[in-house]
């Protein structure tokens, strides 16, 4: 295997040895300020990058200097960088910080944290941000922050994390609280602090929906690319209003059901945070999945967990889930008062 014939050292030089030899004027880049650091997106695909640059939260930077970190997007064959025998195999390996992910034939995900430098390579040629978002995640691990697969809402400065697996309603769902005017973070991946007070931020301006919930919902944003084997739609919603940072109080687990009026209650049940914990570890982590995802909840674990069970009708489901998040806001002023009184 390569591990035994290279050093992930040797070979991150031989990628930038490569990369090195595209000529300057075919690459595009820009940098973006996020977790306070300057990070650099370079790619020689021009939409890759206007995407990065439209849909991270983060603020456009001119400023010169090295960069904190630099994250490279390459369309490419993997036999480019392995020899054949090795590009088909699927095998995962970590050094420290250092690591390298290869699904056979498919994409390369590497990271050499020494050096500051990031790569996702891979051959589909396909518009998207999961590469970068591989990315992010190591690098936000870093910097004190949970990239998460999930949605966060909320109102008056208080939210929840919406999570579920695919074709519960979350994103429909958590889309028309945002158009409905409710705090909105994300409806696909997120950022949580890892340490004290449980913060949520946004890190794209994107919304994502299937086809016939886009058409229900009436939106007329620009979209960005249409995914090849789901066919949802992924839109540009930096029009629209994003808050900057909710606290988390709770955890709510959607579902579509057979009900005429959506209903929401306390649970115990712990499958819709095992979903959070484990899609986000299986999509992004890719090395050590259970430990990632044991991590995941160790740091959830706690928060008060609910069931939403969603109805046909879009508009009750925000205005029921309205009135609980007044709730939640209630309990969190007389939970402030309360300590206050105590000290």
């Amino acid at each position: 295997m390569m591990k035994q014939k290279l050093s992930l050292q040797d070979f991150f030089k031989a990628i930038d040895r490569k990369l090195n030899k595209i000529p300057e004027d075919k690459i595009y880049k820009v940098r973006i300020e996020l977790f306070g650091k300057i990070l650099e997106f370079k790619s020689p695909n021009k939409e890759i990058i206007d995407l990065m640059a439209n849909s991270l939260t983060g603020k456009i930077t001119k400023k010169k200097g090295p960069a904190d970190a630099v994250f490279w997007h390459v369309v490419d064959k993997i036999t480019n960088y392995l020899s054949e025998e090795d590009a088909g195999k699927r095998f995962q390996y970590q050094v420290g910080e250092d690591f390298l992910v290869l699904k056979a034939n498919l994409s390369l995900l590497g990271a050499d944290a020494q050096h500051k430098n990031y790569y996702y390579i891979d051959n589909s040629g396909a518009i998207s941000i999961y590469g970068f978002t591989c990315l992010l995640y190591r690098y936000a691990k870093r910097e004190g922050y949970l990239l998460l697969h999930g949605a966060v809402v909320g109102m008056s400065g208080t939210g929840v994390i919406v999570a579920a697996r695919g074709g519960s309603g979350k994103s429909t769902f958590s889309v028309s609280c945002l158009l409905k005017g409710l705090d909105f973070v994300a409806d696909d991946y997120f950022l949580l602090s890892d340490s004290g007070p449980l913060k949520a931020y946004p890190l794209y301006t994107l919304i994502k929906l299937n086809p016939d919930m886009h058409e229900k919902l009436k939106i007329d944003l620009p979209i960005f690319y249409i995914e090849t084997k789901t066919g949802k739609k992924m839109m540009d919603a930096s029009k629209l209003s994003f808050c900057p940072e909710l606290d988390i109080k709770g955890i709510v687990f959607p579902k579509v059901a057979d009900v005429e009026a959506p209903e929401i209650h306390a649970t115990t049940k712990a499958t819709g945070l095992m979903e959070l914990a484990f899609s986000t570890a299986m999509q992004l982590e890719q090395i050590e999945e259970g430990k990632a995802a044991n991590h995941i909840l160790k740091r959830v674990t706690g928060l008060p967990m609910y069931e939403l069970s969603l109805s046909k009708d879009l508009d009750k489901n925000v205005e029921v889930f309205k009135d609980f998040l007044e709730q939640l806001n209630t309990e969190k002023k007389k939970e402030k008062k309360d300590k206050a009184i105590s000290e």
